[in-house]
């Protein structure tokens, strides 16, 4: 049943979602960063969706919004602090989808089928896209990284760190949609 969010299939549209975001981050010529982002919100609101649905557990289920909303919270507070008036709707929306990336990867071991696998998944997204974020910190928000610094030499290594974790975090990802949820009845 393709309504059937627990077996998987959030996680499914959760992949149509990233495909669309990469499409306009990564395949579109003119780049669209706003709309790319729009669209992993809307990655990380179903794979909160596949998480939230398979655990069956009241008491996380209403810590897993808590800490969902929380940290969102607390970390737009802090973009809007360190950038000031250079915060835009890009970096608002960028560190939502990541507070939302980081409490999935808290809550997915929670599922005792695919669980484990899906948060190795997300935290390669998140390594990925902590590699993205420093990017974009370099050249839309910081005005470069100096030279010879830490993140400087991190990005630019000759090594693109970003492909290196997302293409074994969306094969995992899509691994884990393959697992059915089975209901354990005594």
């Amino acid at each position: 049943n393709v309504f059937n969010l627990k077996n998987g299939n959030a996680l499914r549209i959760a992949m149509l979602f990233t495909l669309a975001a990469d499409y306009y981050l990564v395949a579109n010529s003119a780049q669209d960063k706003l709309s790319g982002m729009l669209f992993f919100m809307g990655t990380q609101a179903f794979i909160s969706l596949h998480i939230f649905l398979r655990d069956e557990n009241k008491k996380r289920r209403i810590a897993n919004l808590s800490v969902r909303l929380g940290l969102s919270a607390i970390l737009v507070i802090a973009t809007l602090i360190v950038l000031g008036d250079g915060a835009d709707a890009l970096a608002i929306i960028s560190i939502i989808y990541y507070a939302n990336l980081l409490t999935s990867m808290i809550f997915a071991p929670c599922d005792k089928c695919g669980g484990k696998l899906l948060c190795l998944g997300l935290v390669l997204f998140a390594l990925c896209d902590i590699n993205v974020g420093l990017w974009v910190l370099n050249d839309m928000y910081f005005g470069g990284f100096p030279e010879g610094s830490f993140l400087y030499k991190l990005l630019f290594s000759g090594i693109d760190l970003a492909w290196v974790f997302y293409i074994p975090s969306q094969t995992i990802i899509a691994l884990v949609t393959l697992i059915k949820k089975t209901s354990h009845t005594p």
